[in-house]
């Protein structure tokens, strides 16, 4: 892998303008490393010295579980990826809760998080009847909250 190939250079992307690069992990098949995989690329890029940002996007919440050491995050009762995704689409108005993106990232192994839960199962449905492509939620918001601005790597599993 390119990222990985020189141990000793780590790379910065804090100059003026950089985005971060978005890595994402999906496949439709579950039991075949996504959520592992996105774990351990999240942690070895932050050996590396990069900032680094893990979005869990499975209502089943591994990843989450994963970096909180086996808690549940809706034990924790913090903000998830479901309320910011509902927040950022303007025709969900109603639907709004008053969060912080900063409530909701959490900071284990050197990596900033935002966990999932059940509720982003029923996401599909509550976007149904907006004119909204859904493919295009999770990067409006990466782009509207400044992320992609603020780290070097957001790793989506």
């Amino acid at each position: 892998m390119g990222i990985f190939r020189d141990k000793n250079r780590v790379l910065s992307r804090k100059k003026k303008g950089k985005q971060a690069k978005v890595i994402s992990f999906l496949n439709q098949k579950g039991g075949v490393g996504k959520t592992t995989m996105a774990f351990n690329v999240t942690c070895a890029l932050a050996e590396r010295g990069h900032r680094v940002l893990g979005i869990d996007m499975d209502p089943q919440s591994n990843l989450s579980m994963l970096f909180e050491d086996g808690v549940r995050i809706d034990e924790d009762k913090k903000p998830t990826i479901f309320q910011h995704l509902v927040n950022s689409i303007k025709e969900l108005k109603p639907l709004h809760t008053k969060i912080k993106l900063e409530d909701s990232i959490t900071t284990r192994h050197g990596v900033d998080f935002i966990a999932s839960g059940d509720e982003l199962s029923g996401f599909d449905l509550t976007i149904a009847g907006i004119s909204i492509p859904r493919q295009l939620v999770l990067k409006n918001f990466i782009e509207k909250s400044g992320l992609a601005s603020k780290y070097d790597y957001i790793v989506i599993d």
